[in-house]
C-alpha cells in the first residue's frame, strides 16, 4: 500500500519529558503534516495537561505519560525522581509501545537513556537524535558510548552539534543523519496593523525600539545577560525589552536571583522598560512588535525562536552557540558574539549599532526572512527525518536500504 495511507502509517513514539512547550514541541507539530503524507504517524509522548491540549489544537495525536527527567538543580527531590524513574519510565514507554504497536522511538537529547531502554525491551528501532550542545563534556564523553552501541540511527542538529560530540564519528556515517530546526514563514508575516495592534497590547509607543526574546526562564537562555544589557545600553530613553516566555519549575531559584531580582533593583520592570509575558501558544501576537531579536543563550542547537524571528524579519544579535552560524551569518542577518566567556561589551555595542541605523535593520532584517525561507523549510527537515526512519527500520530488520 501507498506510503501515507491511513492503514500504512507507521508509529514514531518521541518523549518529551519536559512539561512547559518549547523548540522541540515546535518541531514535531511543524514537520507532523509532511512525516504523516510519508507514511508515519509522529506521535510525541507528553506530560499530562497543557501540552496535549495544544498538540490536539494543531492536529497532532500526542500521548500523556508524566516522565522523570535530568534536572540543573541542587534539589535532591528532582535528582530522586529521575533515577526513580530510570526504572519506572522504560516499562511504561515500552507498553505504549506494544500499545500503539509503535515501530520507531525518537528520542530528544543523550540523557533520554529511559526512552533507550523501552525501545530496547519493546524492540523498536531506535533514532537518537542531538540537538544542541548543553550537554557537559563529561556526560557527553559517557553517554555517546551508550547511544552509538543503541541506535539504529543518530540524527544531529547541524555540523557544528556533530562537532561537539566526536564520538559521533565512530558511528556508521551512513547511519548519521543531520536536520535543522523548521519554520513556517507564512506564519510569521506580519503587516503594520499587526506591529501596532502588538506594541498597543505592550503599552509601547511607536517611535520606541524594541528589544525582544523568546525562550523559557532557563538558565540556558540567559535571560540575566539581557538584564544586564538593559543597563549597558547606551540609549536607555528609546529602547524597551520583551521577553517572552514560560517559568520552569527547575529553574526558579536562578530565574528569581539572577533575572528578577536585578531586574526589579534597577527599576526595570516597575517603569515596564522590562517586560516579562508567558506568551505561551500567543507568541505571534507579541512578535511583530519587535524590532531586533536577541538570544544570548549559554547552549543551543539552532533554536526554533531564532528561525520565528528571522522568518518574522528581524535582525539577530545571538551567541555563536551549537549550529547557529547557520543561521545568523555575522554581519549579513545579524551579529554574533562569543558565549563563553561572555563578550558582553561586544553584545551591547552591537545591539546599540542596531537601535542606532534603522536602514541596518531593514536590511539585515529582510537577509533574515531570505534564510529562513531558503534553508529551513519544514518540508526539507521533515524529509530528513522521513529518511532517518527508513534507515533505522533498514538497520533494525538488517537489511541494507529502505523500501521505495
Amino acid at each position: 500500500m501507498a506510503r501515507g495511507s491511513t492503514s500504512a502509517l507507521q508509529t514514531v513514539l518521541a518523549p518529551l519529558p519536559a512539561p512547559a512547550w518549547g523548540g522541540l514541541h515546535a518541531v514535531i507539530a511543524s514537520i507532523h503534516p509532511v512525516v504523516r503524507d510519508r507514511g508515519f504517524n509522529l506521535c510525541p509522548v507528553v506530560p499530562t495537561g497543557d501540552l496535549l491540549e495544544r498538540f490536539s489544537d494543531l492536529g497532532v495525536d500526542a500521548i500523556g505519560l508524566d516522565q522523570s527527567r535530568i534536572r540543573r538543580s541542587l534539589n535532591p527531590a528532582h535528582h530522586w525522581r529521575f533515577l526513580n524513574g530510570l526504572f519506572r519510565d522504560p516499562q511504561a514507554l515500552a507498553a505504549l509501545a506494544r500499545a500503539h504497536q509503535a515501530k520507531v522511538f525518537q528520542l530528544a537529547g543523550l540523557q533520554h537513556v529511559q526512552g533507550a531502554l523501552a525501545s530496547r525491551q519493546a524492540g523498536t528501532a531506535l533514532v537518537w537524535q542531538i540537538h544542541s550542545d548543553i550537554l557537559p563534556a563529561p556526560a557527553r564523553r559517557i553517554l555517546t558510548p551508550y547511544a552509538r552501541r543503541a541506535s539504529d540511527v543518530i540524527m544531529v542538529n547541524g555540523p557544528q552539534v556533530r562537532q561537539a560530540f566526536p564520538g559521533v564519528a565512530r558511528f556508521d556515517a551512513d547511519r548519521v543523519v543531520e536536520f535543522r530546526a523548521p519554520i513556517n514563514t507564512a506564519r510569521f508575516t506580519f503587516d503594520a496593523e499587526s506591529r501596532a495592534s502588538a506594541r498597543q497590547r505592550l503599552g509601547i509607543a511607536a517611535d520606541e525600539i524594541v528589544i525582544g526574546t523568546i525562550g523559557n526562564q532557563t538558565h540556558q537562555k540567559a535571560h540575566d545577560r539581557i538584564v544586564d544589557l538593559a543597563d549597558d545600553l547606551p540609549d536607555r530613553e528609546q529602547t524597551r525589552f520583551v521577553i517572552l516566555g514560560g517559568a520552569v519549575d527547575s529553574n526558579r531559584t536562578y530565574y528569581r536571583e539572577s533575572v528578577l531580582d536585578p531586574a526589579r533593583d534597577r527599576g526595570l520592570l516597575d517603569s515596564r522598560r522590562l517586560q516579562i509575558i508567558d506568551a505561551g501558544s500567543r507568541v505571534a501576537d507579541y512578535l511583530p512588535a519587535f524590532d531586533l531579536f536577541v538570544m544570548p543563550s549559554r547552549a543551543e542547537g539552532i533554536p526554533v525562536a531564532l528561525l520565528e524571528a528571522m522568518a518574522s524579519g528581524l535582525p539577530v544579535v545571538m551567541t555563536d552557540v551549537g549550529s547557529v552560524r547557520e543561521a545568523v551569518l555575522d554581519g549579513e542577518n545579524g551579529f554574533l558574539v562569543k558565549a563563553e566567556p561572555f563578550e558582553r561589551n561586544r553584545f551591547a555595542r552591537s545591539v546599540s549599532q542596531l537601535v542606532k541605523d534603522p536602514d541596518l535593520r531593514a536590511r539585515m532584517g529582510r537577509r533574515s526572512r531570505e534564510i529562513a525561507q531558503s534553508r529551513f523549510s519544514a518540508e526539507t527537515v521533515a524529509e530528513a527525518h522521513v529518511a532517518a526512519y527508513w534507515k533505522a527500520l533498514a538497520h533494525k530488520a538488517g537489511q541494507s536500504e529502505a523500501p521505495e
